[in-house]
C-alpha cells in the first residue's frame, strides 16, 4: 500500500454506481487515503480545486473513454503542481495505473465529454 493521500476525480455520471464502488475498492486497497469529491457537493469548481491541493496525487477515471471539464481543470492542476497523476482503466479483469502522455480537448462546449486522454 502506497502511503499517498488521493483525490480519486471521476464523472459526476459514475457516482453511486458500480464502477465507482468497484474502483474505489480497488484505489482502498492500494493508497493510504482517498479523497472522493462526491461527499463535498460543492457549486463552485474552485472548491474542489482546492481539495486536490490538499493531496499527494490524483488518480482519475473515465466515463465512456472521455473526462469532463471538470475532471481536465482538476487534472491539469495536478500535473502543473507535480504530483502523482494516474489514469484508472480496468483491463483484463483487474485495474491498472497508466501515466497521463497527452490531454486533448475535444468538445469544448460539452462539459460532461469534455476530453480525450493518452
Amino acid at each position: 500500500m502506497q502511503k499517498l493521500k488521493i483525490y480519486y476525480a471521476h464523472s459526476m455520471l459514475s457516482y453511486n454506481t458500480n464502477k465507482e464502488r468497484n474502483e474505489l475498492s480497488w484505489l482502498k486497497k492500494n493508497f493510504s487515503e482517498i479523497v472522493n469529491p462526491k461527499k463535498f457537493g460543492y457549486t463552485d469548481m474552485d472548491l474542489y480545486l482546492e481539495e486536490v491541493k490538499k493531496c499527494d496525487g490524483l488518480i482519475f477515471s473515465e466515463y465512456k473513454d472521455m473526462i469532463g471539464k471538470g475532471i481536465h481543470a482538476e487534472l491539469i492542476l495536478a500535473l502543473q503542481k507535480g504530483m502523482f497523476t494516474r489514469r484508472l482503466r480496468k483491463a483484463y479483469g483487474r485495474y491498472r495505473l497508466y501515466k497521463v502522455k497527452k490531454i486533448i480537448v475535444v468538445n469544448p462546449n460539452k462539459w460532461k465529454f469534455y476530453a480525450k486522454v493518452t
